[in-house]
């Protein structure tokens, strides 16, 4: 494999803003730009690439813009009148000034699920380019020509756990090898589970060695089963191995956690340490297990989303699936009425509805639905948002042959079953005593941890102020302050899980006009 020429240009300097005034056109930003890293491959599905990046080039009278397989190298753009803003960060969209008013549609979804569905944004006019897309602007008119995203989930080959077993472990090692290091030091994070395992054991079979592998540490309370694992496996591989402190500052980490993923998903605070470790040490290359989870053992999927998707009750199913994070109670109180009434529940569940009805046709309609939704919007949010900094990010367990054999799984073999484990374990036989992370291991929550969330806690308080106590048009700040004042005088809640969503929503309210 080969990659193409790219920009060396971070996502949030990564732009094109084009206005049409008269026959002139005004250009900002980049004429011609390449973010993430494409690589040439003979057996890319649809596409002469595999890897994940956008691309796109102004010729002066055309603009055109293409992105990955998966479209999961997000590629935002506004179309406002005769102007159109495209770039790999949301961020350049928010500077320019055009005003942003909320999809409340979209917004509905996010604020019970965690994350946005299909193209969305918080914002109405801003979008995500769709998988597999070809995007053109001439002469102020905008038109996109996407690929189907049922089309990779329609392998109905797999009859068997034994076929399944070694075509999972041929089409993995196949994926590794296109990705292997070219002559470079490589650092490889390592938890206590399958996917970064899995990854390394391949690699080091390949003879790649990584120069070390790292662990991040949890935020507390933790049981850093994670440490300890990686620490066994590094100990038998003769690896170095280092360990990154959980970030020092929640709060400082939750917000800066929001912008990193252009207030798209969020949740990924914590892994904002390993980042600066990698950036620190002048790393290029990042292995990353996007998608393992979920392939592998059908991660958050069960039988009854299963059966209610293979039945077409899609009322129940997006009832099912907006009640999994247990988002509905704090909606009710901590928003205002007339926010709560344009991202009522019943607006979010026909919205859901529109997207899940887009997977019907697939062989595998829940995996399709959770691949495309939560995987491309929330997971995928660390190695192409937050990690965008890094030149070469290699997710093996999205290898377009690899992916294609997987998604023909029966989800009986995979869903709720020790498949994975059955891979690493007959793959690497030599290693296959090494156990996995406790999870049944219960976490200590003591006095350095009240004192972490305290801190947390005081520094939200402050930021409150500092903007303006009162005046914020989504949040029941009155419910707010009673939160607050809890967590300041008692110790009976081990986290303030209200600080991340409010903390959301008043950075979100700056960005909005007429609301």
């Amino acid at each position: 494999m080969q990659q193409i020429s790219q920009s060396s240009q971070p996502d949030d300097q990564a732009y094109l803003h084009l206005q049409k005034k008269g026959i002139e056109i005004n250009i900002e930003g980049q004429r011609k730009c390449t973010v993430g890293y494409p690589l040439e491959s003979s057996t890319a599905r649809n596409n002469p690439y595999e890897g994940i990046y956008t691309t796109w080039e102004w010729d002066g009278e055309k603009l055109k813009v293409n992105n990955d397989r998966y479209g999961i190298k997000p590629l935002f753009y506004l179309l406002h009148e005769n102007e159109i803003i495209i770039s790999s960060s949301i961020v350049p969209i928010l500077r320019s000034g055009i005003q942003l008013i909320p999809d409340y549609p979209g917004l509905s979804v996010f604020l019970r699920l965690g994350y946005f569905v299909g193209n969305d944004t918080p914002f109405r006019d801003v979008k995500l380019l769709p998988p597999n897309s070809t995007l053109y602007w001439t002469n102020g008119k905008l038109s996109i020509e996407s690929g189907n995203i049922d089309g990779c989930f329609q392998n109905q080959s797999v009859k068997s756990y034994e076929e399944a077993l070694e075509g999972y472990r041929y089409y993995f090692s196949a994926a590794i090898r296109k990705r292997s290091p070219e002559n470079e030091e490589f650092i490889l994070p390592l938890s206590g589970g399958r996917d970064s395992r899995h990854i390394l054991f391949e690699l080091y079979h390949q003879g790649f060695r990584p120069e070390r592998c790292v662990t991040l540490q949890y935020r507390p309370p933790a049981t850093n089963e994670d440490e300890r694992i990686a620490r066994l496996i590094c100990d038998r591989l003769h690896l170095n191995h280092d360990i990154v402190e959980h970030p020092k500052s929640w709060f400082d980490a939750v917000f800066a956690d929001l912008s990193q993923t252009n207030y798209c998903g969020g949740g990924h605070s914590w892994v904002l340490p390993l980042l600066e470790y990698y950036v620190n040490r002048g790393q290029n290359t990042l292995y990353d297990g996007l998608a393992g989870d979920v392939i592998s053992t059908g991660h958050t999927l069960n039988r009854k989303k299963v059966e209610l998707f293979l039945e077409r009750d899609y009322d129940n199913l997006a009832v099912e699936l907006l009640n999994e994070a247990s988002y509905e109670a704090f909606n009710r109180i901590a928003l205002k009425s007339d926010f709560y009434r344009e991202i009522s529940f019943d607006a979010a569940v026909e919205h859901l509805k529109a997207e899940i009805i887009k997977h019907e046709n697939c062989n595998n309609p829940a995996l399709s639905y959770t691949f495309w939704n939560r995987t491309r919007r929330a997971v995928a949010s660390i190695p192409y948002s937050i990690f965008s900094s890094i030149q070469k990010v290699h997710c093996p367990f999205i290898d377009h042959d690899f992916f294609d054999f997987c998604t023909g799984i029966p989800n009986y073999i995979t869903m709720g079953t020790d498949f994975h484990d059955d891979v690493i374990r007959t793959s690497y036989p030599c290693l296959a005593d090494i156990p996995y992370e406790n999870k049944s291991k219960k976490s200590i929550y003591d006095r350095n941890s009240r004192r972490y969330y305290r801190k947390s806690v005081i520094d939200f308080t402050n930021y409150v102020f500092r903007r303006g106590f009162g005046k914020s048009t989504l949040i029941n700040e009155t419910y707010l302050a009673r939160q607050v004042i809890k967590d300041l005088l008692t110790n009976s809640r081990e986290q303030p899980w209200y600080l991340r969503r409010a903390l959301y929503l008043y950075e979100l309210e700056k960005q909005f006009t007429n609301v």
